[in-house]
């Protein structure tokens, strides 16, 4: 079936959970789907109004989506690394001797309780994927670039016509870095120079897709190849 912007807005509405004031740490996967997806739709509202939005309040809107994909992007691989134990300490110490200065180490200690994956979370970027790709490459301990790694990664999956096949991120998605670089290019502009994208719903729809697919794989290959906590 074809996906559109009204078959994603009708899975978020089977798939939503109720909220509850107290509930447990969820899976940083589900937490940022429901980012995601809440972005996704609010932006929907505003993209799809045929009435009454003007071209510009639609621009705006995706160009806000993006934003909101970008940040989901980031803060799933922060949330990561921080609720996790299972880093390589070689790892941990490399990049503590690459970026942590004696004055950063006594700010973030005077906040108390401090672990080192949150001081390593909080003092390295994670706004591009070369970023995240080196942080997490020291962490894990992974022999090749890690975005190879997990492009690589086979999972299974259903597929309508053959059932349960193995498929790799690569497969799924073979142009995933140039697409992801462009939609980081339109980010900057946005929030750099109030440059707004031109993206039409059907470039916003597989967008979408291709952020809660690169979150499901990445989570995927750390879980299975690194035993980190789901």
């Amino acid at each position: 079936m074809k996906t559109t912007v009204s078959t994603i807005i009708e899975e978020i509405k089977a798939g939503r959970r109720p909220k509850s004031k107290k509930r447990r740490r969820d899976n940083p996967r589900d937490v940022f789907h429901e980012y995601l997806d809440d972005a996704f739709w609010i932006a929907a509202t505003t993209i799809h109004d045929k009435s009454k939005s003007s071209m510009n309040e639609k621009r705006l809107a995706t160009s806000n989506l993006i934003v909101n994909h970008v940040t989901g992007i980031e803060a799933f691989f922060r949330n990561v690394v921080v609720h996790n134990k299972a880093w390589s300490g070689n790892g941990i110490e490399a990049l503590m001797r690459e970026k942590i200065s004696i004055s950063d180490a006594y700010s973030l200690i005077q906040k108390g309780n401090v672990r080192l994956e949150h001081v390593i979370a909080e003092t390295f970027s994670f706004n591009e994927l070369s970023q995240i790709g080196t942080v997490m490459k020291a962490l894990t301990g992974c022999t090749k670039d890690f975005w190879v790694e997990v492009e690589e990664h086979e999972v299974d999956t259903l597929d309508a016509g053959h059932g349960l096949v193995t498929i790799n991120f690569l497969d799924m998605h073979p142009d995933w870095r140039k697409e992801t670089l462009e939609m980081y290019k339109e980010r900057n502009r946005y929030v750099h120079e109030g440059v707004m994208t031109k993206r039409n719903s059907r470039s916003t729809v597989e967008l979408h897709n291709l952020v809660k697919h690169l979150i499901d794989h990445s989570n995927d290959y750390l879980v299975q190849r690194w035993k980190i906590k789901s």
